[in-house]
Protein backbone atom coordinates (compact mmCIF):
# COMPACT_ATOMS: atom_id res chain seq x y z
CA UNK A 1 0.00 0.00 0.00
CA UNK A 2 1.46 3.55 -0.88
CA UNK A 3 1.67 5.99 1.89
CA UNK A 4 0.06 9.51 1.97
CA UNK A 5 3.66 10.89 1.01
CA UNK A 6 3.86 8.32 -2.20
CA UNK A 7 0.37 8.67 -3.25
CA UNK A 8 0.80 12.68 -3.45
CA UNK A 9 2.81 12.01 -6.64
CA UNK A 10 -0.25 10.29 -7.90
CA UNK A 11 -2.76 13.58 -7.60
CA UNK A 12 -2.45 16.18 -10.06
CA UNK A 13 -0.27 19.29 -9.87
CA UNK A 14 0.83 18.30 -6.92
CA UNK A 15 4.09 19.77 -7.86
CA UNK A 16 4.00 23.00 -10.33
CA UNK A 17 6.76 23.26 -13.81
CA UNK A 18 7.84 26.67 -11.49
CA UNK A 19 9.34 23.95 -8.99
CA UNK A 20 11.79 22.90 -11.58
CA UNK A 21 14.12 24.20 -14.03
CA UNK A 22 12.72 24.67 -17.03
CA UNK A 23 13.45 22.90 -19.83
CA UNK A 24 16.64 22.39 -18.51
CA UNK A 25 15.83 18.55 -17.75
CA UNK A 26 13.44 16.89 -19.73
CA UNK A 27 13.22 13.80 -17.22
CA UNK A 28 13.32 14.56 -13.82
CA UNK A 29 14.21 10.66 -11.42
CA UNK A 30 13.14 11.09 -7.91
CA UNK A 31 14.11 7.98 -5.52
CA UNK A 32 11.75 8.38 -2.82
CA UNK A 33 13.44 7.78 1.02
CA UNK A 34 11.89 6.58 4.32
CA UNK A 35 8.39 5.06 4.45
CA UNK A 36 8.45 5.41 0.65
CA UNK A 37 11.71 3.72 -0.74
CA UNK A 38 11.04 1.41 -3.03
CA UNK A 39 9.06 4.45 -5.13
CA UNK A 40 10.90 5.80 -8.16
CA UNK A 41 9.11 8.81 -9.68
CA UNK A 42 9.72 10.49 -13.08
CA UNK A 43 8.57 13.78 -14.30
CA UNK A 44 8.53 14.79 -17.69
CA UNK A 45 9.26 18.16 -17.43
CA UNK A 46 9.20 19.76 -20.96
CA UNK A 47 6.61 22.46 -19.84
CA UNK A 48 6.78 24.83 -23.54
CA UNK A 49 6.00 21.91 -25.67
CA UNK A 50 3.75 20.02 -23.30
CA UNK A 51 5.98 16.96 -22.51
CA UNK A 52 6.18 16.02 -26.01
CA UNK A 53 8.67 13.27 -26.45
CA UNK A 54 11.91 14.52 -28.04
CA UNK A 55 15.15 12.50 -28.79
CA UNK A 56 16.57 13.87 -25.84
CA UNK A 57 13.42 12.85 -23.70
CA UNK A 58 13.12 9.54 -25.25
CA UNK A 59 16.93 8.70 -25.03
CA UNK A 60 16.55 9.75 -20.76
CA UNK A 61 13.45 7.93 -20.71
CA UNK A 62 15.24 4.65 -22.16
CA UNK A 63 18.16 5.48 -19.47
CA UNK A 64 16.00 5.39 -16.65
CA UNK A 65 14.65 2.38 -17.41
CA UNK A 66 17.23 0.29 -17.09
CA UNK A 67 18.17 1.74 -14.14
CA UNK A 68 14.88 0.81 -12.27
CA UNK A 69 14.36 -2.85 -14.74
CA UNK A 70 15.74 -4.87 -12.50
CA UNK A 71 16.45 -3.26 -9.31
CA UNK A 72 14.84 -5.55 -6.96
CA UNK A 73 14.57 -2.66 -4.23
CA UNK A 74 11.63 -0.61 -6.73
CA UNK A 75 8.35 -1.88 -6.19
CA UNK A 76 6.30 1.03 -7.38
CA UNK A 77 7.38 3.41 -10.80
CA UNK A 78 5.31 6.49 -10.96
CA UNK A 79 5.14 8.68 -14.17
CA UNK A 80 3.92 12.26 -13.83
CA UNK A 81 4.30 15.66 -15.31
CA UNK A 82 5.42 19.01 -13.96
CA UNK A 83 3.21 21.11 -15.64
CA UNK A 84 -0.51 20.84 -14.34
CA UNK A 85 -3.42 19.87 -16.48
CA UNK A 86 -1.14 18.16 -19.24
CA UNK A 87 0.54 14.70 -19.15
CA UNK A 88 2.15 14.21 -22.82
CA UNK A 89 1.43 15.59 -26.47
CA UNK A 90 2.84 12.56 -27.64
CA UNK A 91 6.14 13.14 -30.62
CA UNK A 92 7.56 16.29 -30.70
CA UNK A 93 6.82 17.46 -34.71
CA UNK A 94 8.93 20.42 -34.56
CA UNK A 95 12.34 18.71 -35.35
CA UNK A 96 11.21 16.36 -37.68
CA UNK A 97 11.56 18.14 -41.00
CA UNK A 98 15.15 17.86 -39.31
CA UNK A 99 15.35 14.09 -39.62
CA UNK A 100 15.50 11.70 -42.39
CA UNK A 101 12.52 9.09 -42.05
CA UNK A 102 14.66 6.62 -40.23
CA UNK A 103 15.31 9.46 -37.73
CA UNK A 104 12.14 10.88 -37.40
CA UNK A 105 11.00 6.98 -36.18
CA UNK A 106 14.02 6.86 -33.28
CA UNK A 107 12.41 9.88 -31.58
CA UNK A 108 9.71 7.53 -29.86
CA UNK A 109 12.44 4.35 -29.90
CA UNK A 110 15.66 5.90 -28.74
CA UNK A 111 17.77 3.07 -27.52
Amino acid sequence: MLSRLAFRYLRPAVRFSSDFPQEKQPLIVERLQGDDEGIVVWALNRPKSKNAFSRQLSAELAQAFEEVRFDKNVRCLIVRSTSPGIFCAGADTKPRTLYSRCGSRSICCAR
